[in-house]
């Protein structure tokens, strides 16, 4: 089949030009507003070179208008490793891979993709992307089927993190939401045209003219992107948050995003999609998980919701935006998808789905029983705020890092996590399920599948998390409670009767809850989380002591 843009017509030249010309603008407009000025990106480890002239300056050069003569848009291509420190412009690709993959970079084809690799070869997603880049005049492109070596674990666990700068420092990011796999391509189905209804208007009265109108499908990007299948994965979550800029394909359109604005491209002009709200539809850029610690477990809750073909990615598909997160604060230390200095926020996550399941590692360690990516599905944290307040002392714990970042199921001497904190211990315990969304101030919206008990030494509790299976009534011999955070917050009201206003006290003192496990008298394991508004808990039982959790 003869690709759509090997015989492109005037329509389809002019939204190339259109997407090209908006690139140009927003590099422009990010280099004025830059302290890193004209500094050209590194390039990734392996990359796809396209055969352009080496003398090529990139898209910037003349704004466009001075590039090199394209090679022939189905010219065989070829796998490079460039010197380390080399420096480029360059594409990347977001695609869905599909239940099956034909073509993928393994350790018998290194050789050969360093040689060439025919055009006729590529799935027709990854000839379309090469087209395109061809077209908008790059020599590189980066795909991860034919970048990362697939059929070995090692590199890819080193290649993983480095995802981070790939996608951050490449120009454009390709994104092909019409394809359901990488045989079906997408530049088809964005550059034809949108469908049209024709509206006939009977007169009214005698002597008048019928009139005929056009009615044309509006671009709606909050169900083409937001919605879409592709931004519903994993691991595009992570692609879309890291890539400065986006070329979005849909079916019958194309529409352009970076961190400042959201265009529809077409052939007449570029402008805003007819249904999109800046405020809730535009991408998250990297820096705005940096504000407060909060942000982060934001960005979890919206990452848990996505799919992932192997559920053991869980932490691995985000491990390159927390890479890029910690280099806006070396002091800190990632922990399975937790930063130490927050942890007194980041430990207070609740599974949210109403049948929890553990995610399955295989022979490899799982994350330790503190740490969200143990569970499959939707997470949920407390009202994010800053101005939670740790009830514990993280003491030296023994958790060894080979590489912080690198996967799930990182290679580590111990996954204990060392607290001083109070610990109340309570024997015969009867949880119920309350039947109906509870947790009012620490959710919004209420949850289900939150619990309630009784206990003397505890007091009022206002709801209990627990980790595994969702049964109307669970019973524990032996539990601990280990209170690690304090919420606050003062809210001023009128009140009449006074005719003044008044402050408002919310207190919620947040509390781990464990079970010992065999192999020492203080070594424990989280089944859930649990909160007491109000009062600070007053009990004998009480007791202030060093504890690990794996």
């Amino acid at each position: 089949m003869v690709n759509c843009l090997l015989s492109t017509g005037i329509r389809d030249h002019k939204i190339i030009n259109s997407a090209r010309s908006l690139l140009v603008k927003s590099i422009f407009k990010e280099e004025t507003q830059s302290d890193f000025h004209h500094q050209r990106p590194f390039l990734p480890s392996r990359i796809l070179a396209l055969g352009r002239d080496k003398k090529s300056r990139g898209l910037l050069d003349r704004f466009g208008s001075n590039l090199p003569p394209h090679p022939l848009l189905t010219a065989p291509i070829r796998l490079i490793s460039p010197d380390h420190g080399s420096t480029g412009q360059y594409l990347t690709l977001s695609h869905r891979w599909g239940k099956t993959q034909h073509f993928t970079l393994t350790k018998a084809s290194l050789k050969s993709f360093h040689d060439s690799i025919s055009f006729e070869s590529l799935p027709k997603t990854f000839q379309d992307a090469v087209i395109l880049a061809r077209k908008l005049g790059f020599q590189y492109l980066w795909i991860d089927a034919l970048c990362i070596v697939q059929d070995d674990s090692e590199e890819w666990q080193q290649q993983a993190p480095k995802m981070a700068s790939v996608y951050h420092n490449s120009t454009c990011t390709i994104a092909t939401h019409s394809a359901k796999n990488d045989s079906e391509g997408f530049l088809a189905a964005a550059l034809e045209r949108i469908p049209s209804i024709l509206l006939r208007h009977r007169p009214s009265y005698a002597g008048a003219s019928r009139s005929i109108r056009s009615l044309y499908l509006g671009s709606s990007f909050k169900d083409q992107v937001n919605k879409s299948f592709l931004n519903q994965r994993g691991w595009v979550f992570q692609e879309r948050i890291l890539s400065r800029r986006i070329l979005h394909f849909t079916r019958h359109c194309v529409f352009f995003e970076d961190g400042f604005v959201v265009r529809t491209v077409d052939a007449s002009s570029s402008r805003e999609p007819l249904t999109h709200s800046p405020w809730e539809d535009t991408k998250i850029m990297v820096e705005d998980i940096v504000a407060t610690s909060a942000d982060w477990y934001k960005l979890v809750e919206r990452y848990s919701t996505c799919a992932l073909t192997f559920d053991r990615d869980r932490l691995p598909a985000i491990a390159g935006i927390a890479a890029f997160v910690q280099t806006y604060d070396s002091g800190d230390e990632y922990l399975y998808g937790i930063w130490r200095n927050s942890l007194q926020q980041g430990l207070l996550w609740v599974v949210a789905d109403n049948a929890p399941q553990e995610v399955y590692y295989g022979s490899t360690p799982s994350p330790p029983s503190w740490s969200w990516a143990r569970w499959k599905g939707s997470i949920r944290f407390p009202l994010q705020s800053a101005t939670y307040q740790p009830l514990f002392q993280h003491t030296d714990d023994a958790i060894t890092f080979d590489n912080a970042h690198s996967n799930a199921n990182l290679v580590k001497k111990s996954r204990f996590l060392s607290i001083r904190a109070e610990v109340l211990e309570l024997q015969d315990v009867a949880a119920t399920i309350i039947n109906r969304p509870a947790g009012q101030i620490s959710f919004q919206p209420p949850m289900h599948g939150l619990y309630n008990i009784n206990s003397k030494k505890l007091g009022i509790v206002n709801w209990m998390a627990f980790d595994g299976a969702r049964e109307s009534k669970l019973f524990f011999p032996y539990l601990s409670c280990v209170f690690v955070s304090l919420y606050q917050h003062t809210r001023w009201m009128y009140d009449e009767e006074v005719e003044d206003t008044v402050a408002r006290h919310t207190r919620v003192w947040y509390f781990l809850i464990l079970v010992k496990t065999d192999h020492t008298s203080e070594c424990y394991r989280r089944i859930g989380i649990g909160a007491k508004y109000g009062q600070r808990p007053q009990s004998a039982d009480l007791v202030t002591k060093t504890i690990r959790i794996e």
